[in-house]
């Protein structure tokens, strides 16, 4: 684990030959599996924060810094100002200031103390993949050891500065050769302040009264403050850090700015078009035990530097990780012992385990849902305890109890708690499910087992494995707890007790399944236990064996794990020695049909999909538990009441509570008169006050707050009227608990036969299915939404219902033809829930069913609402019922005068009558939409036909205006689309024109720099010999005349040799 683990420690052996490509990439493809698996895990058992927006180079001001100066220099460029191959030096100071400032050279003692305060000098460091040749990983280690001052005990913060700079340049500001661009500097803290460790100590509880009064001492001194107790920090030293310098060779622009995790940490030069690379100082596999303590009794204190080259991919896994932790810790979703955990967890594992281990969690917790779910369904539908151990079940919720508390205790990873928490409250549930609580004749709580528990051979069988049980059981528990209590140490008496029970319990767990193994034996069978439960607990034992080498858990916990493996395998051999035919009706009443209720509700999934009562589906686990909580519920009254107000927005019955009051003015009128009808009249009065003596009025006068006057007549008349007010109080509150307990009883009632009746609905569905694969077909296609667009079935009234629940959600069907299925009334509302949930149906055809007015009223009532359907066809339906009922002709017309996509309805041979003709005449004046109506063969008066047309023919030229209007709209808008297509395309011209004016204008004006440079060159080269011409002419006469001057006084010199 090179890559996701620390660097190693110094020493190894050289550099071996030129690495392959495999080795290489193979580290890549490590980090990036650990990074996945980190954020795989903390997202799916810690919620994240929503990711903010991708920050743009002009809102973000990190990315502005990068590029300002954009519109004098739009295309400039930013290169990373060290190349691969140059050569720089690493400077590392430690000393307590914050900010490093270098001394002056004239001062001497500075000097030196700076020269004391550099730790680690190391030169020719090469910017590559491997800074260190000598080292396989080029990674440099510097050991040292930084004595611990008065300033580190009186919690002083000591800091490294570290100086990385190119060679031939220097740190120091004041220096000449120094050079920003080519000096990086970071600092980091060596000290950190955390709460002091939470020492846990134990004792023996039966030789401890020395130890109880010195702990009370050291309590005594916290709370005096002597010494730092709860809520107090002491300083942490940090022993060890890595300098990371990142590898990047990206060229940055305004177009492509750097990402926001480098721009944060890069500084940049825009004069010169160069940045620094980032100097990372890694503390990611800094773990919070790995931190020392300062104190008194440290002389000097440990500090390792590791400085390593580091690529852009693995810089940005360690920023994103790392804020990604700091983020969970933020919410609170997570701690700085869980990211602990977990990154030890990397660096301890090996990584092929620690990748089998990421996958068998996900199993791990698949499992456990379908365990506790499949659990949860046997009990809830079993009706019988017949072939089940109540007292294994009692004994095994203890135990789970006794587990629980000592994995709390313990202070164990919350997944394991989670789990335990899960099995303990299923086990609570099991017992309120087998045991039956009520009270005798003295008034004494009885706890005695379910009917079909006590009148079975079970629970004879299971008392006397549980008689024999207990000769064993109990001299363990009293033997364990006695032995620990002698020879072990705890924490306190709790702590003792819930570990000797633990102890049992994991020691001896096994026996506690003895009970049912006796059962099983003697009864010759296992069809009455939760197979499909036990299978996926078993797996779980299995991956529970590879979990307790990973995983952080008291050791008697990891035994346990292997003790389920053997009760698991003696079931397995029960199950072998007493088959199951699992195609019949087995000894206790459980057959294949009760084994697939489940599959019942789950075979029309698209029609739970609806969003309200009328399209609501309830799954059959759902309908079980509500007859089960129900049973002693009289039959509903004879009305159907309505219940509108007790169904939510998608369509499920909110729970009822006892403690809140239903508001019943919400409620339609045939539930208040139900509901009124069950509240019996109140005919108390109230108290007499002149049937009181002089004294029991002043009493009570004055018990709330009445001055008496002393006067019997008026102090019983004021006294009267308090009675009377409290009195008409009292009974208006009785009244209202009479009317909200009859308003519960009523609706629990109405629910109970709502679900009765969904439950009807969808076993009649699954049965319609199973019969018609044409609509089974479609219903799969219905739920994909992967429809034709057109369809023609043959469904009935049921199919028909479970069709329109899916097709309401669908978005891919256009034509929808249901016609001659002799569909009645009732497939009225859920056609009106197709209506109203669909906005893709365009045509709809009825012709030839039973649809009388009150379907006709609910496909009404939808097409008010509906935008998208513009053809209905009701031909030969009976809409008026033989003429009896024009209730749906009345809606119809309604209908006609609000929507205003419906442009054809076809309402041939209908029976609509003179009547239906008169409604329909008189509602079409106000529809301006419908262009074609067909009312033949009805019987319709002929003004009546007449007044149709007349309005018709209107609609007519009105629709051929509009769409002729919409047709120039539309022209209008593609004209308009391609005028500004065209100024976009003369924009980007004209743009790219004066980019390419502006280049031309830039290299032109670089041309005569150029030029302007060349002759001021080529002037001063002229200059400069000229000036030498001119020298050299002056010292050649300057020569002659010095050889002029030396002859003459030759000359001068013979003359006087002559004289």
């Amino acid at each position: 684990m090179t890559d996701a683990a620390p660097p190693p420690d110094a020493g190894g052996d050289a550099a071996p030959a030129q690495e392959s490509f495999m080795d290489r990439l193979w580290p890549m493809l490590r980090m990036l599996c650990f990074y996945y698996a980190i954020t795989s895990g903390m997202n799916l058992f810690m919620p994240q924060k929503q990711q903010q927006r991708p920050r743009d180079s002009v809102s973000d001001p990190q990315v502005a810094a990068t590029t300002s100066n954009a519109k004098t220099r739009p295309l400039q460029l930013l290169e990373n100002n060290f190349h691969l191959g140059d050569l720089f030096n690493l400077r590392v100071y430690v000393n307590s200031q914050e900010q490093f400032t270098f001394a002056p050279d004239e001062d001497t003692a500075a000097v030196e103390k700076e020269q004391e305060q550099l730790r680690w000098y190391q030169d020719a460091l090469t910017y590559d993949a491997t800074p260190n040749p000598e080292r396989e990983d080029g990674v440099w280690i510097q050991e040292m050891n930084v004595s611990v001052d008065e300033h580190l005990l009186s919690n002083g913060s000591v800091y490294a500065h570290v100086f990385l700079t190119k060679e031939g340049y220097s740190p120091n500001p004041t220096d000449s050769s120094y050079d920003n661009i080519n000096s990086i500097y970071r600092t980091l803290e060596l000290t950190v302040f955390r709460p002091p460790p939470k020492i846990v100590k134990k004792r023996n509880l039966l030789e401890s009264q020395v130890e109880e009064e010195e702990e009370q001492k050291e309590v005594e001194a916290v709370e005096d403050g002597q010494v730092d107790g709860e809520g107090a920090y002491i300083s942490m030293w940090k022993p060890a850090f890595y300098v990371n310098v990142v590898l990047d060779h990206s060229q940055y622009s305004v177009r492509q700015p750097p990402p926001p995790f480098v721009s944060t940490e890069m500084d940049v030069d825009q004069e010169a078009g160069l940045y620094k690379p980032v100097l990372f100082m890694n503390e990611f596999w800094m773990l919070e035990e790995q931190l020392i303590p300062v104190n008194d009794t440290l002389t000097a204190l440990p500090l390792q530097i590791s400085f390593y080259t580091l690529p852009m991919y693995k810089y940005a896994l360690y920023t994103q990780m790392e804020q990604n932790f700091k983020n969970q810790e933020a919410t609170g979703t997570s701690s700085k012992r869980d990211t602990d955990n977990m990154k030890s967890m990397f660096i301890e594992t090996n990584p092929y385990l620690l990748a089998v281990t990421m996958v068998v969690s996900l199993l791990h917790s698949l499992f456990d849902f379908l365990a506790f779910k499949n659990d949860v369904s046997f009990w809830k539908n079993q009706k019988s305890l017949v072939g089940l151990s109540l007292r294994t079940i009692v004994l095994n919720t203890f135990f789970q109890l006794v587990i629980f508390l000592y994995l709390m205790d313990n202070d164990t990873s919350w997944l394991i708690l989670v789990q335990s928490g899960i099995a303990l409250l299923i086990d609570i549930w099991k017992i309120k499910k087998a045991v039956v609580f009520s009270r005798d004749a003295d008034n004494k709580l009885v706890v005695s087992g379910v009917e079909s528990y006590e009148d079975s051979p079970t629970a004879e069988h299971d008392r006397v494995a549980v008689a024999h049980l207990s000769y064993v059981l109990y001299p363990l528990i009293i033997g364990q707890a006695a032995y620990t209590l002698t020879y072990g140490v705890h924490k306190g008496w709790y702590s003792w007790v819930v570990s000797s029970l633990t102890s049992f319990v994991y020691a001896f767990g096994f026996i506690m399944m003895t009970p049912q193994l006796y059962i099983n034996y003697k009864l010759k069978s296992v069809a009455h236990l939760p197979w499909r439960a036990m299978v996926y607990k078993s797996l779980n034992t299995f991956i529970d064996d590879l979990f307790a080498f990973v995983i952080k858990m008291p050791w008697m916990h990891r035994l346990s794990c292997f003790r389920d493996d053997l009760i698991f395998f003696i079931y397995l051999y029960q199950r072998w020695k007493y088959p199951v035919d699992v195609k019949r009706t087995n000894e206790f009443g459980q057959g294949p049909i009760e084994e697939d209720e489940g599959a019942a509700a789950n075979a029309i999934e698209g029609a739970p999909k609806a969003g309200n009562v009328e399209s609501e589906v309830v799954a059959s686990e759902d309908v079980a538990a509500a007859v089960n909580e129900t049973e002693d519920i009289p039959p509903p009254p004879s009305t159907p009441p309505s219940t509108e107000y007790m169904m939510s927005k998608r369509g499920k019955e909110p729970a009822l509570d006892d403690d809140a009051d239903i508001d019943i003015s919400r409620l339609s009128a045939v539930d208040r008169d139900a509901i009124m009808a069950r509240v019996t009249p109140d005919d108390s009065t109230p108290p007499d006050a002149f049937a009181l003596a002089q004294n029991e009025i002043r009493r009570e006068m004055i018990d709330r707050g009445i001055q008496p006057k002393g006067f019997y007549n008026d102090d019983a008349a004021r006294l009267q009227e308090e009675f009377n007010r409290e009195h008409a109080a009292e009974k208006d509150s009785r009244v209202q608990q009479k009317v909200q307990f009859a308003a519960k009883s009523y609706l629990r009632e109405t629910v109970h036969r709502r679900r009765l009746e969904r439950e009807k609905e969808v076993r009649e569905e699954v049965e319609e299915i199973a019969k018609n694969p044409q609509l089974e077909v479609w219903l799969g296609l219905a739920k994909a939404d992967e429809t034709p667009k057109h369809a023609d079935l043959r469904v009935n009234s049921i199919g028909a219902r479970a069709l329109c629940k899916t097709l309401a959600f669908t978005h891919s069907l256009r034509s929808l033809n249901l016609s001659r299925n002799a569909l009645d009334d009732a497939t009225g509302k859920w056609l009106a829930l197709l209506l109203k949930r669909n906005t893709s149906l365009r045509r709809l055809e009825l012709e030839s069913n039973c649809l009388g007015p009150l379907a006709v009223k609910d496909l009404s009532e939808a097409l008010s609402s509906n935008e998208s359907l513009e053809y209905l066809n009701l031909e030969s339906n009976p809409l008026t019922d033989d003429e009896k009922d024009f209730s749906g002709v009345a809606a119809l017309g309604n209908m006609l005068t609000k929507n205003k996509t419906l442009r054809t309805l076809n309402l041939w041979r209908t029976r609509l009558g003179s009547e239906g003709g008169k409604q329909l005449a008189l509602y079409i004046a106000r529809n301006s939409s419908l262009v074609c109506l067909d009312v033949g063969n009805n019987r319709i008066a002929t003004a009546d036909a007449v007044s149709l047309d007349v309005q018709l023919k209107k609609n007519r030229v009105l629709f051929e205006e509009q769409q002729l209007q919409q047709l120039k709209y539309r022209e209008a808008q593609w004209r308009a689309a391609d005028k500004e297509r065209e100024r976009q395309d003369n924009l980007a011209k004209r743009q790219e024109d004066e980019e390419w004016m502006e280049k031309r204008k830039l290299e032109r004006e670089q041309d005569r720099t150029f030029l302007e440079e060349e002759r001021k060159r080529l002037l001063k080269v002229e200059e400069d010999r000229l000036r030498q011409v001119a020298a050299r002419k002056a010292a050649e006469f300057a020569a002659k005349a010095e050889m002029e001057k030396k002859k003459k006084k030759k000359k001068a010199g013979g003359k006087k040799k002559k004289k």
